[in-house]
């Protein structure tokens, strides 16, 4: 919804608000609803928060027209004042969101060899894209995390023989039943999963950016580490996560579609 289309319904609103015999007001009503409702049904994202919005301020309970006829005008200026006033808040807060555009996503089927993993990919990074457009900045941060996870630990599990024979040993997490074997990569940290890959060329040169925000801010998905470190995801921390996932994508992709790429 663009700034003209508020200014629009506000106006519309305000003009029913202000007066007329009730069966008109009732009429007018309904079908300024209804625009509301349509203008928002573009983005279904934006549809079910601007129902949120209606729940949350309990103005569902007016969306019966008949409620309006048996409590006469009073109550009906009442309601109409109550959704402006919500549907200003709404847009306000849409309105001067920063932008959000994480660019195209990244090329899961050539940065892992299972499809099915590719295609878990995809999915979680659209449903990460959805979350930040909407503001939930954590959410988001914390599935980009996982998705990195997973590009990691395909990558790695794939080529273990090569990496053994690149990086330090003291590095490989280490079986605990016998410490002379490599531990199963899927039991592997995603700080281990992070460090090997970038001691094997496999990770972007800034490592720390990716540690602190790919790790630690995915920890944030336990409430008390996040309120223990006193730090709130927000969208310039968001925006850094997708940038550098898409970074450690393409750069496990120019790993593996390298010609000189020996697994």
């Amino acid at each position: 919804m663009d700034q003209a289309t508020l200014n629009h319904l506000l106006a519309q609103g305000q003009s029913i608000a202000n007066g007329g015999a009730p069966d008109d007001m009732i009429r007018k009503f309904a079908v300024w609803e209804s625009l509301v409702d349509r203008e928002l049904s573009f983005d279904p994202i934006k549809q079910l928060e601007w129902r949120g919005f209606k729940d949350a301020h309990k103005l569902n309970r007016h969306s019966n027209i008949g409620f309006l006829i048996n409590h006469g005008r009073e109550d009906m200026n009442s309601d109409i004042a109550g959704r402006m006033k919500m549907l200003k808040r709404f847009a306000d807060k849409n309105l001067n969101a920063p932008e959000f555009y994480v660019g195209e996503m990244p090329q899961f089927d050539l940065a892992v060899q299972d499809a099915k993993l590719s295609d878990e990919l995809t999915r979680r990074w659209r449903e990460a894209v959805s979350c930040g457009s909407v503001g939930a900045y954590l959410a988001a941060t914390i599935l980009v995390g996982s998705i990195v996870e997973g590009v990691l630990m395909d990558y790695i599990r794939n080529n273990l023989a090569s990496i053994q024979a690149t990086v330090r040993n003291s590095i490989l997490p280490k079986d605990r039943a016998d410490r002379n074997n490599i531990a199963a990569v899927s039991s592997w940290q995603f700080s281990s999963l992070i460090a090997v890959a970038a001691e094997a060329d496999a990770m972007p040169s800034d490592i720390d950016k990716i540690q602190t925000v790919l790790r630690e801010y995915r920890n944030y998905v336990h409430p008390q580490v996040m309120l223990d470190q006193n730090h709130h995801i927000g969208h310039p921390e968001c925006m850094i996560a997708f940038a550098t996932a898409i970074k450690t994508v393409s750069k496990i992709v120019s790993r593996t579609q390298s010609p000189s790429f020996a697994p």
